[in-house]
């Protein structure tokens, strides 16, 4: 009798291999993570570095403002969002928290909302998404470079 082989059977009866489907999710991550990289990286390349420390230094709505509409025209999977935004060094910490914070949502608010509501709905929803989640997140950076104290 083939014990190894009835045993076998039944195991694989009972749970079928899972590496298709691990195989499938990792190449549709790795495909937007490639997809973000790219546009990261011509980010990078077209802008002028000379703008990036202006930003950081003096306009950081502009800064918090530009990462989230880069973000929304995007549309990447979130699972990359932040090895996309890890990229961009010289932005201020709250535009890339706004980023961070306004893609997820924006996505669903767009897809799912837009089966649910009118369209102006949706629209307001994502303009105010854009404006509240910009001010706690500008408001954010004040309380991160003010000294703690104990």
């Amino acid at each position: 009798m083939d014990f190894a082989g009835i045993v076998q059977s039944r195991v694989s009866e009972r749970n079928p291999p899972r590496h298709p489907v691990a195989t499938a999710d990792f190449l549709d991550v790795t495909f937007f993570l490639i997809l973000g990289a790219v546009v990261a990286a011509s980010f990078n390349t077209v802008v002028k570095q000379e703008v990036h420390p202006a930003l950081r230094e003096h306009h950081t709505p502009v800064a918090i403002a530009s990462l989230m509409i880069l973000r929304s025209l995007l549309s990447i999977c979130s699972t990359t969002d932040a090895f996309i935004m890890a990229t961009f060094r010289t932005f201020p910490f709250a535009a890339k928290l706004a980023a961070l914070v306004f893609g997820p949502l924006f996505d669903s608010a767009v897809w799912l909302y837009s089966l649910i509501f009118k369209t102006r709905a949706v629209i307001v929803l994502g303009i105010g998404l854009f404006i509240v989640i910009g001010l706690v997140c500008g408001d954010s950076l004040r309380f991160a470079t003010r000294p703690h104290s104990l």
